[in-house]
């Protein structure tokens, strides 16, 4: 993956900001980049993502949430979640909303 020549280039400091749609939706798993390079996900960018539902939101869909807040954490040394919400049949207001309340779900 193009992530590795990227990375594999650069000094051990410099951070990444992995988009984990984007990984998934590649077939590549993000919890491997994630592993290989720890500590160097000071930022990452969400968003929902399911193979079937293209309208999923934030805490739903296919992800396994909670170890990627793990991993996040505990691994690639996050500080900051950009969370990203794209296509859905819901009002921009009932979409954060349901956004905000399925953060704090999971306890964030």
């Amino acid at each position: 993956m193009p992530w590795d020549l990227l990375i594999g280039l650069t000094v051990p400091d410099m951070i990444m900001q992995e988009d984990i749609g984007h990984v998934v939706r590649g077939n590549a798993d993000p919890f491997v980049y994630l592993e290989r390079y720890p500590g160097r996900a000071k930022l990452v960018h969400i968003r929902g993502f399911s193979a079937t539902d293209p309208n999923v939101l934030v805490g739903e869909g296919d992800l396994d949430w909670q170890r990627l807040f793990k991993v996040c954490e505990g691994v690639g040394g996050t500080e900051w979640y950009i969370v990203e919400q794209s296509a859905t049949t819901l009002s921009p207001m009932e979409t954060a909303q349901r956004c905000l309340e399925n953060w704090r779900k999971m306890g964030k």
